[in-house]
């Protein structure tokens, strides 16, 4: 194939606005119930009372806004301190970029921003995954404004001994860094008169983010104030005094027992564990936690991802399969994929346009993970599903369930049903399912141990009548080992309250962002926008159409319209390893040298990444693409799949040294504008009906 990178092609543009609308402090005092019952509960024995009251409500807070009427609770919350890790001759430098930090038992530090954090003694819990001195490796944290805050803790659940500092310094069997162990011995005497009682529960080194990150405006804030022993730290932003931007990122007791007593320490052979609930109520949040556990028992986990409108490690519109090695320490766009095992390109955010294809490449994914367990039967799997869970939707997750026949499913539900107790007792998961059983008044309930029960038994039952068919004389044998192994292979379901039921919080993040923001921090992530430059800047790759076969998967474009519809398109850009068998009687060709165009549902093929279809030569047959697939790649790429997915405005929008905003890609049908490729979108005449 044909490839040439081309510099500075139609490259007039400046930087293109990014779009991040930093207007999301609208959620200041929403919650004012029960705050005239509770005003005496709050105020810690105050004698001075009524006076501190009154001086509360009159006051202003959060950058000079007042107060409304009964915000007595929040202020008071705001006031109350909220990391608990004491600062005083427990924070000391290592070299330029480099903090030690003396934790004693159970203290926590939030923070916002970037770091790097390494355990020294003892361990600390990040996300869900504990963090260990047996490992030498710094772990890369971020905490943006527009997630809940992150939190390093020292947690007694880790079984952490209790050190005194001469301990530690004279102790040969606790083997330390020379650097830190020369520190802490410069600084003992320092140490011990501020705290001749201190027991110490681990000793981390926090070091200096310097990975570019593609999303800058999400771990920054205009005004914000850094402690002075913290300011070494670029990047990071320890918080000690709660405000109306923060949001903290509470990990469900609920989760953390199911997860250990379920999963983690339960014995299950072949583990695969399949995620389910509505919209919203924090799958994303428990599969992070729970690869995040899981990998202190396992080195690897099978990750399949099938919701393709929130994914975790590539752009919306592809489905995927990956091996996670790493822990997960922030959100989606802090790990995107260029790469991952195996991927597919959908082209949608719901299936609800073209469920049979969803399907197709749902069990193409599931197929991949029984080879990989095939070699390695003991690596557990964790299945994403989508949030749509009605009608058509509940069909496709049931098809998935019974391809998948996993051991377990989490069912996130939102619960309103106030007096339902029995959902709270994170210890008996039994009365999870027996309040699902005779559920009368949750909605969002959508399984039960019986309806995951009934579809395998009807699944068992075609089965059986097949085999029936075919093995008449040994009918009784086999029904009783197919009720043997049903008994022993059987999915078990846990519904457990979703994030919004435990954690209930009066505040949201400094950048409280929707879906399709998250998905566009996701774009501009993949496309390198923060260092490489704006789209309109990027070099696009020169390729030759002679051997790309295309395929417009949402609707039914007549091929004298492709071109245009594929121009300033965000495409899948796939290999096909079989083209002349898969595609040889399914294929329309307008003319010799254009580009054959699929016009049956297309067999599937590897995705190997995105593209920006930037312009279309029709004289010469090109296509000007912008990508970060490699070029190598890219040389071995046959087929371009088009959904309906678009790239965001947002990340097209330019503005001109005038201060004029120029959109380059939403221009209709032939322009005369340099730049947007009008030039070369003339319509031959061989073009016309």
């Amino acid at each position: 194939m044909e490839i040439n990178n081309i510099n500075n092609h139609n490259n007039h543009h400046n930087n293109i606005n990014d779009g991040n609308n930093n207007n999301n402090n609208n959620n200041n005092n929403n919650n004012n119930n029960n705050n005239n019952n509770n005003n005496n509960n709050n105020n810690n024995n105050n004698n001075n009372n009524n006076n501190s009251n009154n001086n509360i409500q009159k006051s202003n807070y959060n950058r000079g806004r007042p107060m409304k009427t009964g915000t007595l609770i929040q202020h008071q919350v705001l006031q109350q301190t909220l990391s608990n890790f004491q600062i005083k001759n427990k924070v000391f430098q290592l070299g330029n970029d480099k903090l030690i930090l003396i934790f004693k038992e159970n203290e926590t530090i939030y923070f916002h921003g970037t770091v790097q954090a390494r355990s020294i003694i003892g361990s600390v819990d990040v996300y869900g995954y504990t963090i260990s001195p047996q490992s030498t490796v710094y772990y890369p944290i971020y905490s943006p404004f527009c997630s809940p805050t992150l939190s390093i803790t020292s947690n007694n659940n880790n079984n952490n001994k209790l050190y005194t500092l001469k301990e530690i310094i004279e102790n040969q069997l606790i083997k330390i860094p020379e650097l830190v162990k020369n520190k802490l011995i410069e600084n003992q005497k320092q140490i011990e008169n501020e705290d001749p009682t201190l027991l110490i529960s681990s000793i981390m080194v926090l070091k200096t983010l310097d990975d570019h990150c593609e999303n800058p405006k999400m771990f920054s804030k205009k005004k914000i104030e850094i402690i002075d022993c913290f300011k070494l730290l670029r990047g990071f932003y320890p918080l000690y005094q709660l405000d109306f931007n923060t949001q903290l990122l509470t990990i469900p007791n609920e989760w953390l027992n199911l997860i250990n007593s379920q999963f983690l320490y339960n014995d299950i052979n072949n583990l695969s564990i399949l995620t389910c609930g509505e919209r919203n109520v924090g799958k994303s949040t428990f599969n992070r936690i729970l690869i995040n556990k899981l990998l202190k028992k396992y080195t690897h986990i099978i990750f399949i991802e099938t919701d393709t409108g929130q994914t975790e490690f590539t752009p919306s519109g592809i489905m995927s399969i990956d091996i996670i090695n790493s822990p997960l320490l922030g959100p989606p766009f802090t790990h995107c994929k260029m790469n991952p095992l195996k991927s597919y390109f959908f082209g949608e955010t719901s299936p609800k346009n073209n469920p049979e294809y969803f399907l197709n490449l749902s069990f193409q994914l599931l197929d991949c993970c029984n080879l990989i367990r095939q070699q390695y039967p003991n690596i557990p799997v964790i299945l994403n599903t989508n949030g749509w869970l009605k009608s058509l939707g509940l069909h496709l997750t049931q098809e998935i369930i019974k391809y998948f026949k996993p051991t377990s499913i989490v069912q996130l539900i939102n619960n309103n049903y106030n007096n339902s107790s029995n959902l709270h007792n994170s210890n008996n998961f039994n009365n999870f399912n027996n309040f699902n059983n005779n559920n009368k008044y949750d909605s969002t309930i959508t399984f039960t141990q019986d309806c995951i029960n009934q579809l395998f038994e009807d699944e068992d039952n075609n089965n059986n009548n097949n085999n029936n068919n075919n093995n008449n004389n040994n009918n009784n044998n086999n029904n009783n080992n197919n009720n043997n192994n049903n008994n022993n292979i059987k999915t078990k379901l846990y519904s457990i309250n979703s994030i919004n039921n435990l954690t209930q919080s009066i505040y949201k993040p400094l950048y409280n962002l929707g879906s399709s923001e998250i998905r566009n921090l996701m774009f501009k992530t993949y496309f390198k926008l923060e260092s490489k430059g704006s789209l309109s800047h990027q070099s696009p790759y020169q390729i030759s159409w002679k051997e790309l076969k295309v395929k417009i998967l949402t609707n039914d474009v007549p091929p004298s319209q492709t071109m245009y519809a594929l121009n300033a398109s965000l495409v899948g850009i796939c290999i096909d390893e079989d083209p002349e068998k898969n595609y040889k009687y399914i294929s329309y060709k307008v003319g010799n040298n254009l580009p054959t165009i699929i016009n049956k549902s297309p067999i599937i093929s590897q995705c190997i990444g995105l593209g920006l279809i930037r312009s279309i030569d029709m004289v010469n047959g090109y296509y000007y693409i912008i990508t970060p697939i490699n070029s190598s790649l890219l040389e071995i790429s046959n087929t371009i799949l088009k959904g309906s997915i678009e790239i965001p405005q947002t990340l097209t929008i330019s503005v001109s040294s005038k201060g004029k905003i120029l959109v380059p890609y939403l221009q209709l049908d032939v322009l005369s504008s340099y730049g947007t490729g009008s030039d070369v979108m003339d319509r031959p005449s061989f073009f016309n009906d």
